[in-house]
């Protein structure tokens, strides 16, 4: 079921499937709300998966939110106008830094967290450098239009594994996801939400008190590091790696990640 809901005056577009305990879920850059409909699958059995379209992303263009705080400002409004004061929360990349922060700024909203290739951010020089970065694409994407981008982002060498993995329905429907983009969505996106632009949340894992899983696939090398130092800050925090997996375990391992996260939260 497709929801249109109103928050400070822009349009949010939510999708609400299965029956159960809710499951906030948050898609990656450049995907939708249909982005994790694999695992979806999987999960909504025993929950009620919620998930949305991001700021700048699929039918949410919302201009306002110039910020990750402002986001999960908006994300706490729409689980209550739903009917849920606390739900899990499921995020994949950026997704999963979005859900993070929901953790650390809207602590009574989140009762379990799930995080998949996420990482708390960047600091110091590092993140000068990547929100520079950041922003020359957001100009590049606006100049050169989606076809060129998606072109691009498609060979990073973090998405080369979905290559072979991927059967063609399921690569040519992420691809689509992709096209349907907006430049103006995607570089508002990059420029107020991007791993330069987040505040980085390194220093507050500490006082997350939440018990919260942390998935990578096998193949992703840098975000395994990652979450293996979140791991060692995170109170209450369980590492899973993903076997035969990239970057996006959901689409290359859509059941196994779903087991992990059901023996998770059952």
């Amino acid at each position: 079921m497709k929801k249109y809901i109103e928050v400070r005056g822009q349009t949010y577009a939510v999708a609400v499937t299965g029956n159960g305990p809710p499951l906030m879920s948050l898609h990656g850059f450049s995907g939708t709300k249909a982005s994790l409909s694999r695992l979806h699958r999987e999960l909504e059995t025993n929950f009620t998966v919620i998930a949305v379209d991001l700021p700048g992303h699929g039918e949410t263009n919302a201009p306002k939110v110039t910020s990750m705080d402002q986001a999960c400002t908006d994300l706490a409004v729409i689980q209550e106008a739903l009917g849920f004061k606390k739900a899990d929360w499921l995020g994949y990349s950026m997704g999963g830094r979005i859900a993070l922060s929901m953790a650390v700024h809207k602590p009574e909203c989140v009762r379990r967290l799930i995080l998949i290739g996420a990482s708390p951010g960047l600091e110091g020089e590092i993140r000068n450098e990547r929100q520079a970065a950041d922003n020359d694409l957001a100009d590049w994407i606006k100049c050169e239009g989606i076809d060129a981008f998606v072109a691009y982002w498609e060979e990073l060498p973090l998405f080369q594994s979905q290559k072979s993995r991927l059967d063609e329905g399921a690569f040519h429907a992420q691809r689509n996801e992709r096209r349907s983009q907006t430049p103006r969505g995607l570089a508002q996106s990059l420029k107020t939400m991007g791993t330069g632009a987040m505040p980085p949340l390194w220093h507050r894992l500490e006082a997350v008190t939440h018990p919260v899983l942390l998935t990578a696939g096998e193949e992703d090398e840098k975000f395994c590091a990652i979450q293996h130092k979140m791991a060692a800050r995170l109170p209450r925090a369980a590492e899973v790696i993903v076997s035969g997996a990239g970057h996006a375990a959901h689409l290359e391992q859509p059941k196994a990640l779903a087991d992990e996260i059901q023996q998770f939260l059952l």
